[in-house]
């Protein structure tokens, strides 16, 4: 009869067993993705510059006509809303 008093306890002890192991072979698995660590490396790359190009200097006739071009978009003030609505379309079937 001794042995039947031992037997809740060895189901126990191996429960407790599986659990301690189950525990220890998440810490070992891979580690979780970080969303967003590649949008970070972009980032600092464009923030530092370390990979940008040369500068692309433009002649001094196309720089003006471009600064008169800006000069101009002040010409007519900016309205209040958009007075046109946009035009929505439905994508085409294929039938």
């Amino acid at each position: 009869m001794a042995t039947k008093a031992y037997g809740p306890i060895a189901c126990c002890a191996v429960c407790t067993l599986f659990l301690a192991y189950s525990v220890i072979a998440d810490d070992a698995g891979p580690k979780p993705m970080v969303i967003g660590s590649a949008t970070e490396a972009i980032l600092t790359l464009q923030r530092e510059g370390t990979l940008a190009g040369t500068l692309q200097p433009i002649s001094g006739e196309v720089a003006a006509r471009s600064y008169q071009r800006y000069l101009g978009s002040f010409a007519k003030p900016i309205p209040e809303f958009n007075e046109t609505a946009g035009l929505v379309s439905k994508p085409e079937t294929s039938k």
